[in-house]
């Protein structure tokens, strides 16, 4: 616009002079529109500059005010206030956690996991406990087998009243078989096995009476492995574990090692001990209506 308005200025301006004058005008707008071309856009460069300056001052400024989060969704840091401020510019009470529970919790004193050189003395301490009770002078044992946990059990109570110093299980101490058909059994496996012994551990009598009694014991078909099993049982040495951790035998005994769970055991103090000996008619024996011997 203003530089239509100034050329139409000039040319009126020079019309009443000579055609020569007039034709340096015509011939001179071209230089003049260059010259007021980039007069233009230094103008316009100055204004932009300075447009910009005074948006990014009042950018910062509302920054400085705002909850420190921005149009497009970009968290910038707030400067650092003291907890008590920011508790009290919320309206409420301080919701940071404690540090002293914290600190409390770490000075309590560390109890170190149980190692192999503890359990050793834990197992020392049970077999010295066994010990000592075999060592008392036996006047009374008993005896018990053909046992189910799940029925009831009344028979503890009379003979926790004789207070027996030994107890032998003579066999069939649970049913760890089912039979399929007539004539065909099989074994209930290791998890119910371990289940039944485990249920016969809590019943209440039985309990009172291994904590005052020595408790020994070998075992009939039924807890071996199937009803008339003998070597052909292919799960025999898993049932002997499963017994013997159920009597309690402590690792790394001879009856531990070898085969079979016959047994010979010594009661009393010398000069009045007591021998149980306790035969295997299960682990070694032939199958029925084989040709194999009784021994």
């Amino acid at each position: 616009f203003w530089y239509v308005l100034i050329t139409r200025r000039y040319v009126q301006h020079t019309q009443g002079s000579t055609s020569s004058s007039y034709r340096i005008t015509r011939g001179s707008s071209k230089s003049l529109r260059r010259v007021f071309f980039l007069l233009m856009f230094t103008v316009s460069a100055v204004i932009r500059s300075t447009v910009v300056a005074e948006t990014e001052t009042q950018t910062n400024s509302e920054l400085e005010t705002s909850d420190f989060t921005s149009e497009i969704g970009v968290v910038v840091d707030p400067p650092i206030a003291p907890i008590e401020d920011i508790a009290d510019s919320a309206g409420g009470t301080e919701t940071t956690p404690s540090f002293d529970a914290h600190e409390a919790t770490l000075q309590e004193p560390f109890t170190p996991p149980p190692t192999e050189a503890m359990r050793k003395a834990g197992e020392l301490a049970a077999e010295e406990l066994q010990r000592a009770m075999r060592d008392r002078v036996v006047t009374t044992l008993a005896f018990g087998s053909c046992n189910k946990p799940e029925d009831e059990q009344p028979l503890w109570t009379p003979m926790n009243r004789i207070k027996p110093q030994v107890f032998v299980w003579l066999g069939d101490n649970i049913y760890a078989d089912e039979r399929l058909r007539k004539g065909v059994w099989t074994w209930k496996g290791p998890d119910q096995t371990k289940v039944l012994y485990d249920k016969q551990l809590q019943v209440p009598g039985y309990k009172q009476l291994i904590e005052s009694a020595s408790v020994v014991g070998t075992w009939d078909d039924h807890d071996f492995g199937y009803n008339n099993a003998g070597r052909e049982n292919l799960h025999k040495n898993k049932t002997k574990t499963l017994m013997l951790d159920f009597l309690g035998e402590p690792e790394g005994t001879v009856l531990r090692k070898r085969e079979g769970v016959y047994s010979v055991h010594l009661f009393g103090p010398p000069g009045r001990r007591v021998r149980v000996i306790l035969l295997d008619t299960r682990y070694f024996r032939d199958p029925i209506h084989s040709d194999g011997s009784m021994l």
